[in-house]
Order: C-alpha cells, then sequence, then structure tokens
C-alpha cells in the first residue's frame, strides 16, 4: 500500500517537472513575459500540491512503520520456581534472580562495561510491586537478587532474542528462583531435566517450571 502511494505521488512530481520543462521551453521560444509568468505560477501551484501530498505520505510511512515495530510482549504460561521442586520455609523470604537483556554502559579507558537490564515485578493481581533497577555495571555483569515473600508474580523484562517478556514465576520461603532470559548458557542449565523446563519458543531455557 505504502509503494502504491509513493509511486503515485512520484508520478505526480514527473508530470509536473515535465509541464515545468514544456512550459518553460516554450516561454523562451516565444519570448512572451506573460505567458513565461503563467507557466511559472503552474509550476508554483504544482509544487504547492506535491509538497504537502509528500508530506502526507512520510506521516504514514512513519506511523505505520512505528505499529510494526511495537511488538507484543511475549507471554509465557508456564511458571518458573526454584530448583528445589518442593514446598520452602514459610515464614522466611525466597529470593529472584532475573538475567535479563545485557546492556552495554560506559566505556572507559578502551574496555566497556555492562549491567543487565531493569526489569519490573508484578504481584498476584497483576499491580507493580517494584521496578527493579539496572546492577551496577562491570566487565561481567552480575544479576540483582531480590527478596520476596513466598507467593506467586509475575515479571516482565527485556529479553537478548524475544524483546519484552513476561513470566510468570513463584517464590518458595529460602529458595531462589532464577529466570535466564540473556541468551547465555549458565551452569546450572545442565541440571535442568527436559520435564522440568520452561522455554522460550525456540527452546531456550528460561528456569524451572514450578511444581504443585
Amino acid at each position: 500500500m505504502i509503494t502504491q502511494l509513493y509511486k503515485s505521488v512520484e508520478g505526480h512530481y514527473e508530470e509536473a517537472n515535465t509541464d515545468a520543462t514544456v512550459c518553460g521551453r516554450s516561454g523562451r521560444a516565444s519570448k512572451n513575459s506573460e505567458h513565461k509568468q503563467r507557466n511559472m505560477k503552474k509550476h508554483q501551484k504544482n509544487k504547492s500540491v506535491l509538497i504537502p501530498g509528500l508530506a502526507v505520505l512520510t506521516a504514514m510511512i512513519l506511523i505505520m512503520a512505528g505499529c510494526v515495530s511495537r511488538r507484543p510482549d511475549l507471554v509465557l504460561g508456564k511458571p518458573v520456581g526454584p530448583r528445589e521442586n518442593r514446598a520452602g520455609e514459610p515464614a522466611e523470604n525466597g529470593k529472584l534472580v532475573v538475567y535479563g537483556l545485557i546492556e552495554p554502559s560506559t566505556f572507559v579507558e578502551e574496555v566497556f562495561f555492562y549491567h543487565y537490564s531493569e526489569y519490573t515485578i508484578y504481584d498476584s493481581r497483576g499491580q507493580i510491586l517494584k521496578e527493579v533497577p539496572s546492577p551496577q555495571d562491570d566487565l561481567f555483569p552480575v544479576a540483582a537478587t531480590v527478596e520476596l515473600p513466598p507467593g506467586a508474580y509475575k515479571i516482565r523484562a527485556h529479553s537478548r532474542n524475544y524483546g519484552i517478556v513476561s513470566v510468570p514465576v513463584v517464590i518458595r520461603g529460602g529458595r531462589t528462583t532464577p529466570v535466564y532470559l540473556d541468551g547465555r548458557v549458565h551452569s546450572e542449565m545442565s541440571a535442568i531435566s527436559s520435564t522440568r523446563e520452561v522455554t522460550l519458543p525456540k527452546g531456550e531455557v528460561v528456569g524451572w517450571k514450578s511444581g504443585s
């Protein structure tokens, strides 16, 4: 649709230039100043029609490009829980560690420093519970650890390959629930059996599936 509209406007532009060129030549050949002035006015009129048309076309392209670039969140259905598939201590808080998108932030003496991107924690009602800022910059970024009461939550974080991802998580007392969205292979992933994997669409492991 954009291509057809662009060709249409481009065709009007070529016609306007052609009319202006023909009229300019006839004006010079006839040496009639009055006729030449009419041609100039006609050319200006064509330009006045063309410029708004190009402006509208540009605006439409930008709007449609913006709509295409805004893809919806990837929402995972299986909740991610701690490695230990058993009940924790109800009186204790649990821990959440989210390995989100790794971002370069500073460049010092020809060395890049990195950090994990910030993310948001929602409670079971869908209300924002906590905004977790990016941890301190480092050569090897370290994900922030957040303590939470036992329960069900949702995180919304940037991933390496899928944009923003919404992940349901379960926190158990005295346990740590890791969520892997950075696209890297972590050593502890080898302990996740296929029956307990929570994965992204292309098979990347996000974490352990929470037990009942």
